[in-house]
């Protein structure tokens, strides 16, 4: 974002203290997630800080400018916080056997992403095709969008089924209580 900045002719301070507010609209959406998160659930979450990266990025790309752009580290720090976050808690919370394979994807997935995304789009950033790189990125936010949520919600049913199932199972049997009347 600093470099589409700078290319519409901003200073290299101005650039970078629009790319800060991404870190404060973070840290506020991390407040706001968990005062949240309660109420509305994982997949919600996951699809609001998705709303807000196809939204910041649909801005930065029908038009660039100071604004919009400032618009866009918000929305994009905002978009991590309820996003990206309710996703690395989601591989925190897989069965514990697993439970360091899902994390370890999970930076994989996370790194390799941001390094495939900077190599492919690098020649259009020296060019100065910001909207392009900005457009692409809106539109690849909303299949990331769905299938995290989509994910989530099929992870959410099938840990209730789990649970559902275990509690109709009769416990284990305790040869000292079975068929005892109870006394109390």
């Amino acid at each position: 974002m600093p470099s589409a900045l700078e290319s519409l002719g901003a200073a290299p301070a101005t650039a970078g203290a629009v790319a800060a507010l991404y870190g404060v609209a973070a840290m506020a959406g991390a407040q706001a997630v968990r005062r949240l998160a309660g109420r509305l659930g994982p997949v919600a979450l996951i699809v609001t800080g998705g709303i807000q990266l196809t939204l910041a990025y649909a801005a930065a790309a029908l038009h660039p400018s100071l604004a919009t752009l400032t618009l866009t580290a918000l929305l994009l720090g905002g978009g991590w916080a309820f996003l990206h976050s309710t996703v690395q808690a989601w591989a925190t919370q897989v069965v514990p056997g697993a439970r360091a394979t899902g994390v370890a994807f999970f930076g994989v997935a996370l790194y390799l992403g941001s390094a495939l995304g900077t190599g492919l789009g690098s020649a259009a950033a020296q060019r100065g095709a910001f909207q392009g790189l900005f457009g692409m990125a809106a539109v690849l936010s909303l299949p990331l969008t769905a299938l995290a949520a989509y994910g989530r919600h099929r992870y959410d049913s099938a840990s209730r089924q789990e649970r559902s199932r275990r509690e109709a199972e009769p416990g284990p049997s305790d040869p000292r209580t079975d068929g005892a009347p109870h006394r109390g």
